[in-house]
């Protein structure tokens, strides 16, 4: 897993109260190979290892254009190009997504 951002959702008044005090964190980022899943152990480097409680898959932010379409359509599509031979697709300015991992845009 390659975090992209973390975000502390503990609540301020036992943090005040007691700085060492357990902490929520939700981690967003990519994933590849196993899966991960509620209860298994994470390694974070130099912090340590901790039980997930929760995950959850959110939508690919850039999908590849065949992505877009409903799944049925999808293999429709799939068939159909099959049989047309490949033509270049360019992106037009409204299109365009920003795609910047671990840079706080977007």
């Amino acid at each position: 897993m390659i975090a992209d951002r973390f975000e502390d959702v503990t609540p301020a008044e036992p943090v005040r109260l007691n700085p060492k005090a357990d902490r929520d964190l939700l981690l967003y980022g990519y994933l590849r190979g196993a899966p991960l899943r509620a209860g298994a152990r994470l390694h974070l480097a130099g912090v340590g290892d901790f039980d997930l409680q929760e995950v959850d898959a959110l939508p690919d932010p850039c999908p590849l254009p065949h992505q877009d379409l409903p799944p049925a359509a999808a293999a429709d599509g799939a068939a159909a190009a099959a049989a047309k031979p490949a033509r270049r697709r360019t992106l037009s300015d409204r299109e365009r997504l920003i795609h910047a991992p671990m840079s706080d845009v977007g």
